[in-house]
């Protein structure tokens, strides 16, 4: 999550009059007092150099909601091009979750990559291995169980829309 902030605060002030959003409530079942959008709330409050408009949706506890409570709340506001930034493992069911929920002009700016960079490269390393497979894994049931609800439109996803 760190990464995605950094980069969005980075990016908002190479572009000035772009508006940042940032999107996430609890995703926990018992505790709903603390959303992500309120840890990044405080953290952008201490850029006082940041003279975007800012907007922080609370409410969501997953991408679709991501996607359907930004389209509702700004829907007059919303402007193309649309930069998402997100986890580059959850990169593809985030862009079909958005242009599915009806935007158009995204781009993709996938951060925190878990790649080594190294292609055939053995990384002895078996917790971080199982961990990196845990999210794959992870991902992909959830690209299948958006499908399946209907929520995206193909279980390999088109680079954008």
């Amino acid at each position: 999550a760190g990464e995605r902030t950094i980069y969005g605060i980075a990016l908002a002030t190479q572009f000035p009059d772009a508006t940042l959003v940032f999107t996430g409530g609890s995703g926990s079942v018992l505790d709903q007092h603390l959303s992500g959008a309120d840890v990044v709330r405080e953290l952008v409050e201490r850029f006082p150099t940041l003279t975007n408009d800012v907007v922080f949706e609370d409410r969501s506890r997953n991408t679709h909601e991501n996607a359907i409570y930004i389209l509702n709340e700004l829907e007059d506001q919303i402007q193309s091009p649309i930069l998402l930034i997100t986890s580059a493992f959850h990169m593809p069911r985030s862009v079909r979750v958005f242009c599915n929920s009806g935007y158009t002009g995204l781009i993709p700016y996938p951060v925190d990559h878990l790649s080594t960079g190294r292609v055939l490269t053995p990384r002895w390393d078996p917790i971080s291995n199982f961990s990196d497979l845990s999210t794959g894994i992870r991902e992909w049931i959830g690209l299948f169980a958006y499908y399946v609800t209907g929520r995206i439109d193909t279980i390999f996803p088109k680079a954008t829309c």
